[in-house]
């Protein structure tokens, strides 16, 4: 499968695989081939899910409300608590990020972000959403596994409130970026975007590209190396 900026990436050197353009609305993901070899327990293992004010594993979910995953529109990941607070209509949703203050205080050690995956293109019909703050500069990255409900099924995608780490004894900030995956378990093809200073970074049609319901997992990296 070949992605629209292929041709542009043969001349770059592979220890630049990172770099890309940047801008408020980038349609293609630059690939990377590099395979990932750290190792980092995947996030997603033992999330709980918030449905009406009650805690439930997955399984759990399933069986007290067989048709939730599949009928609710709003999907948040609270990192702190591991745990998916799952809403039916907007009104819930909106209560929910207007009572979460900002939680990125832009200390030098520490990063975080915001990532967001729409089920159509143009930001439409469900989504499902990943909120990390306060993550420790000496960790490299996060990621998981999208969930099954979810899997193969984003077609837009942003990522933004990003709070950026500074490198140790240097007044320069670590590039945030963002992988996604064909296969779980950050298994397959990958292709990475870079994120700049209080950057916002939109794909509103996966279609124009190769990764239309086709991503799997994916990683943000924002740490020390």
């Amino acid at each position: 499968m070949k992605l629209t900026l292929r041709s542009s990436l043969l001349a770059l050197s592979t220890s630049l695989f990172f770099l890309t353009s940047c801008g408020d609305n980038e349609n293609d993901l630059i690939e990377a081939n590099e395979s990932t070899s750290e190792n980092q327990e995947l996030i997603t293992t033992n999330d709980l899910y918030n449905y009406e004010g009650k805690l439930y594993t997955e399984q759990e979910l399933k069986s007290t409300h067989p048709m939730v995953l599949d009928v609710a529109s709003y999907f948040i990941y609270e990192a702190t608590e591991n745990t998916f607070y799952v809403y039916t209509n907007e009104k819930e949703y909106k209560s929910h990020s207007s009572s979460v203050q900002q939680r990125n205080d832009f200390d030098p050690t520490t990063w975080g972000f915001k990532l967001r995956m729409w089920e159509h293109e143009n930001y439409g019909g469900r989504f499902v959403e990943w909120r990390y703050n306060k993550i420790k500069r000496s960790r490299r990255w996060v990621g998981a596994n999208v969930p099954g409900w979810f899997n193969d099924r984003a077609s837009s995608i942003v990522i933004d409130d990003v709070d950026r780490a500074r490198f140790p004894n240097k007044n320069q900030e670590i590039l945030v970026h963002f992988r996604c995956f064909e296969h779980y378990g950050y298994g397959g093809r990958q292709d990475t975007a870079t994120l700049w200073f209080r950057s916002k970074r939109t794909f509103d049609n996966l279609r124009g590209g190769d990764w239309n319901d086709r991503i799997s997992s994916w990683q943000v990296l924002g740490g020390d190396i």
